[in-house]
């Protein structure tokens, strides 16, 4: 059996990124060793999207009803990404030369419109029983799913420019990593249903 279909879909996704960032030096007049830098990054990454799909569902039937079933489709939508960044965190550089020791920034965001391809794959095993003079249906499907979200994974970055002997003339710069990296998942399915 080969079907092809057609229709809309729709995904709402959020990813959310954590790091943390450590910085020791070494006094020499001292000799230890002391915290620089200690800073804690999180990210998010919401997307909303709705668009057309199209696809092929196989299935090749043997005995005992039993079947081996592959689909395939891909799908383009339109939506809004969003990007979130907001980072704590205490500088104790910046504090020998007058600036605060603790900060705190929230609220750098940015948001647009884009078009996303997405492509979805299955491979399974499946079986089927008709009862009732072949008037309902009862199937079970056990398969392999994969989900690609193509340059999904996008992230603000924080980059400091500019540095020079003091750190009052720092320069930070929030950028988006415009080319990301693709977002999937994959994982056992397991699929009941009855048809009359």
């Amino acid at each position: 059996v080969l079907r092809p279909y057609f229709g809309l879909r729709a995904d709402w996704l959020h990813q959310r990124l954590r790091t943390g960032y450590f910085e020791y030096v070494v006094v020499a007049s001292r000799g230890v060793v002391v915290p620089n830098l200690s800073l804690a990054v999180h990210q998010t990454n919401k997307w909303q999207g709705i668009g057309i799909e199209s696809g092929f569902s196989t299935q090749l039937s043997f005995c005992g009803g039993f079947s081996i079933y592959g689909n395939i489709a891909a799908a383009i939508e339109y939506g809004l990404q969003k990007l979130h960044l907001s980072q704590t965190g205490c500088d104790f550089s910046s504090a020998q030369f007058g600036g605060p020791s603790n900060s705190a920034f929230n609220g750098f965001g940015t948001s647009y419109h884009i078009c996303r391809p997405i492509l979805d794959l299955q491979l399974g095993l499946g079986w089927d029983y008709n009862f009732c003079n072949d008037r309902l249906h009862f199937g079970l499907k056990l398969g392999w799913e994969n989900h690609v979200y193509f340059n999904q994974s996008r992230f603000l970055f924080f980059q400091i420019s500019n540095v020079n002997a003091t750190v009052s003339t720092a320069t930070a710069n929030y950028s988006e990593n415009a080319h990301g990296g693709d977002l999937t998942y994959q994982g056992w399915t397991l699929h009941a249903s009855f048809d009359f």
